[in-house]
């Protein structure tokens, strides 16, 4: 299809968005926010008791495909902090033991 712009500025506004990904994605995607506000409340233990609990390192999607685990930075609901979404579903405030919560309804 032709869009009439190179397709350098496609890619750039492409991958300018964290949702917006060539990777290929798990059946559950959860993108845990790492703006500001969400480190200073706790995202980066959510993201590495994440990431330990899924056996995770350099990836981000599971050896069956079924889940992955991304970064974002910055959802907009800073006063919330920390967030984390779940195939878009946002939630918000959560702590260690939420998280485990979230994760367990998900993979059902």
């Amino acid at each position: 299809m032709e869009l009439g712009i190179p397709m350098s500025q496609v890619n750039s506004t492409a991958t300018f968005y964290d949702y917006f990904t060539e990777k290929p994605m798990g059946d559950i995607v959860i993108r845990i926010c790492e703006g500001a506000s969400c480190v200073v409340n706790g995202s980066e233990d959510l993201t590495k008791v994440l990431k330990s609990k899924l056996n995770l390192e350099d990836e981000h999607t599971t050896e069956d495909g079924k889940v992955s685990v991304e970064v974002t930075y910055c959802n907009g609901h800073c006063d919330q902090s920390p967030t984390i979404t779940v195939n878009d579903e946002l939630h918000t405030n959560v702590d260690v033991f939420e998280l485990g919560s979230i994760v367990k309804e998900h993979l059902k």
